[in-house]
């Protein structure tokens, strides 16, 4: 639990870093087969579900994910509308 304390804090003081993968790569490196250190990932894991709902229950959470889709949606199509412009500014040299 202390870990994931610090992790949920580090996350508060560097909000660049969330939804970049961070928690698949905490998780990649523990050794799930270590019984001596199953207490420790399973109080990670649970203090980070207890957080994650304390941050649920504030949001509408499907209202939050489909506006999530549409912000990902949007970048896409501008990313697609930037390839297309600069395609065509290079034809028109």
């Amino acid at each position: 639990r202390e870990c994931a304390a610090h992790l949920l804090q580090w996350l508060k003081d560097n909000r660049e870093y969330v939804g970049k993968g961070l928690l698949s790569r905490v998780a990649r490196d523990i050794d799930f087969d270590d019984r001596d250190g199953r207490g420790q990932w399973m109080g990670f894991f649970n203090y980070l579900e207890i957080m994650m709902l304390l941050g649920a229950d504030r949001v509408r959470v499907y209202r939050h994910v489909d506006s999530q889709h549409q912000i990902y949606l949007a970048l896409g199509q501008r990313f697609s509308l930037e390839a297309r412009f600069r395609r065509i500014r290079l034809r028109n040299r």
